[in-house]
């Protein structure tokens, strides 16, 4: 039974190297994404939810830390809203989605002769759900600052690999 596994393993890992799959990110944080995204100056996002979205973008581009020299500015926008769910016959919602919604530009910035320039424009979304407990408040307080940094942490990575991904086609082009 393990052998078949095995041999199912090797079947799967070879047609993946024959149809031209290559992963993104090398291990060790190394290649041309890897240091396309270090790149990378974010700019400050105002608000506390703009603060988490600049916190998050930092951990997930920047594992190493910010580099010297940048190429690139992200410029982010983001709003948030809570949509009730879920209405009870005495009219109270007991759950929530907590929606956050970032648009972002990356621009490549001016060297030289090149004045900068809006290489890749999007939008993200992030949505959490949460329980609301009209007789306990402070836990609907808590699960609804969980759904926030939920939602905040998936706009994120959404707008990461967005990036990655205009990087990791530009490096495929480049060659």
């Amino acid at each position: 039974m393990w052998w078949r596994r095995g041999v199912l393993l090797t079947v799967v890992a070879a047609t993946l190297a024959a149809c031209g799959f290559q992963p993104m990110y090398r291990s060790g944080g190394s290649g041309p994404v890897s240091a396309a995204l270090a790149e990378v100056r974010i700019e400050n996002i105002p608000d506390r939810l703009g603060q988490m979205l600049h916190n998050e973008l930092l951990d997930l581009m920047q594992p190493q830390g910010e580099a010297a020299a940048t190429a690139y500015s992200l410029r982010v926008t983001v709003s948030e809203g809570r949509e009730e769910l879920a209405v009870e016959r005495t009219k109270f919602a007991t759950r929530a989605n907590f929606r956050v919604n970032a648009t972002f530009t990356l621009t490549r910035r001016a060297q030289g002769n090149r004045p900068s320039q809006a290489v890749l424009v999007g939008t993200a979304e992030g949505i959490s759900s949460f329980n609301i407990q009209p007789a306990q408040p402070y836990a609907t307080l808590e699960a609804e600052m969980d759904a926030r940094e939920r939602a905040v942490r998936e706009a994120a990575t959404k707008i990461h690999t967005r990036i990655a991904a205009h990087f990791a086609e530009v490096a495929a082009t480049a060659r």
